[in-house]
């Protein structure tokens, strides 16, 4: 397969979560054209930024540590665990508008706001 990127911007290890049981290890890329995970063996995904509808960002200890990032698109959406999150987001950060980056509510979040709304 033909790669996206002509200029690669941040190369690094990630799973992608196609499907919840079983994480697929591989390498992601961020370039000029959007992203690329190459999985470990088989296994391919392209994505190119005009596809891209939002980026859901994974939050923990108070805002500090990225642990991934859902990309949502027109057809569907992707779950990216990466070695290093914040500096993945700043990289497609230069590619994408700021207004489509948001903070991802967790299943834990919501269930503990509805306790504390009572």
């Amino acid at each position: 397969m033909e790669a996206l990127n002509r200029q690669v911007d941040l190369e690094v290890k990630a799973n992608s979560m196609y499907t919840s049981m079983i994480p697929k290890p591989g390498v992601l890329f961020i370039g000029d054209r959007g992203l690329e995970f190459r999985g470990e063996g088989q296994g391919y995904i392209q994505i190119p930024y005009k596809e891209i509808v939002s980026v859901r960002a994974q939050l923990f200890f108070g805002r500090r540590y990225v642990r991934g990032f859902f990309v949502d698109t027109k057809s569907g959406s992707f779950n990216f665990v990466v070695s290093k999150g914040r500096l993945a987001l700043q990289a497609m950060g230069q590619h994408l508008p700021h207004n489509i980056f948001t903070r991802n509510v967790s299943s834990f979040e919501s269930m503990f706001k509805r306790i504390t709304k009572r």
